[in-house]
């Protein structure tokens, strides 16, 4: 059922990408810069500046790529009937994983 899943992911995930690039390119401007921010390996910058620039543009791509996939996994599941990924383990499940853990300790 998974393998169904494949191509949707690949295509969204370059859409994510590519919209994730652009959210990032509208927060720097609405920050008061004009250009976007060299790549790090582009002249001497100071070592704070490079950090928070790529931070900053990580964290937009891979949130609206998260947001992207979870998107997908919900389509996916309405139509085919069957979560594509791990499912979130219920309360029970939790409990004895900790007694398990917690018998494992003694």
């Amino acid at each position: 059922m998974r393998s169904l899943l494949l191509p949707f992911t690949f295509i969204v995930k370059f859409i994510g990408k590519k919209l994730g690039k652009k959210a990032f390119a509208g927060i720097w401007e609405k920050l008061g810069e004009d250009e976007l921010p060299a790549k790090p390996m582009a002249g001497h910058q100071k070592l704070a500046y490079v950090f928070f620039v790529n931070a900053l543009q990580a964290g937009i791509i891979t949130g609206v790529a998260s947001v992207f996939d979870q998107v997908v996994s919900r389509v996916f599941h309405y139509f085919f009937g069957a979560w594509p990924g791990k499912p979130l383990p219920d309360e029970e499940t939790e409990q004895q994983l900790a007694a398990a853990e917690q018998a494992n300790a003694a």
